[in-house]
């Protein structure tokens, strides 16, 4: 079963989510919510939380503010808050969690982000990592140093003279144009994303993904990186941690930057943290050519973690 519904989490910003729910809601075995990526929408995600709900969960997703079924305006796409975009995507998430536990609170509840998703859940277990029963991280790395650094750099001098509302062609090419280049001859511009070329071709033609967005995503993403960076020791150690990746995710460095976040989740004494590597596979696992593998993998460890 499948029910859309709205969460207002400011004057100006209605959430709009799915949730998928298994045929038998009163026998759920927990509630795995989905925080999804930039330029895209949670209805990408409806095979994978078909998948997840017809297993015994309750599967809440939600576009993300500048996104999908939340924008209120195409103008408004990446576009989140005059203020912190990341912020504000943070704060949202936790009112996603906070409504989700008062209507089901006697169940384990576990946060999946994908990419832009995964940074904002990085933040958010600083934070609020003891009101989550598990975090499981897709498409993610460990981000900072001087790229970081010149990035925020940057953007924070275009948003000074054109404001945070410019799009910039630059700060879009620097972020993410170089992701393309590991897969020449490119057959689109987003070869990246995954081997299965429907799943990019659907990607491409979609009117809400893949839209140029804001200088202001950039300067908050840049600063997010830098706070997560010096935060991580506040992530409890007894909540349990499952990342997964493409070995070819150029998000993840081609593996080098998912295997350090990797490292540091172990390094700051998490007890409970694993950590899939699929090979030749792409930046979206959940849209791959072995996505049944992924989708099995990741009920496994759901199953684990709510027994």
């Amino acid at each position: 079963m499948k029910n859309n519904f709205t969460l207002p989490v400011s004057q100006d910003t209605l959430l709009q989510g799915i949730r998928w729910e298994p045929e038998q809601i009163i026998e759920a075995k927990g509630i795995l919510v989905l925080c999804h990526g930039m330029a895209e929408h949670i209805k990408r995600y409806d095979a994978f939380a078909s998948f997840i709900a017809q297993k015994g969960f309750i599967v809440v997703g939600y576009d993300q503010r500048g996104h999908g079924m939340t924008l209120t305006s195409m103008d408004d796409m990446g576009y989140m808050s005059d203020v912190d975009n990341f912020e504000a995507m943070i704060g949202d998430l936790y009112s996603i969690v906070e409504d989700t536990r008062k209507q089901f609170p006697k169940l384990p509840l576990i946060v999946l982000g994908h990419s832009m998703g995964s940074f904002i859940l990085q933040r958010f277990v600083e934070l609020y990592g003891m009101r989550i029963d598990g975090a499981i991280f897709s498409g993610s790395a460990l981000n900072g140093g001087p790229l970081i650094t010149i990035g925020n750099f940057l953007a924070c001098l275009i948003t000074k003279f054109k404001g945070r509302r410019y799009r910039s062609q630059l700060m879009d090419a620097m972020s993410l144009g170089p992701f393309n280049k590991p897969f020449k001859p490119n057959r689109t511009k987003v070869d990246w994303l995954s081997r299965d070329e429907a799943e990019v071709d659907k990607y491409v033609a979609d009117p809400y993904c893949g839209k140029l967005f804001t200088v202001s995503y950039f300067l908050d993403l840049t600063h997010c990186f830098k706070v997560i960076g010096k935060n991580f020791e506040l992530i409890p150690q007894d909540l349990p941690i499952y990342m997964f990746s493409g070995e070819k995710d150029p998000v993840g460095g081609q593996s080098k930057l998912s295997t350090k976040l990797f490292k540091k989740f172990l390094k700051i004494g998490i007890k409970d943290v694993s950590f899939k590597l699929y090979p030749d596979g792409r930046h979206e696992m959940l849209n791959e050519l072995n996505k049944q593998e992924v989708y099995q993998d990741v009920l496994s460890w759901l199953e684990a973690h709510t027994a």
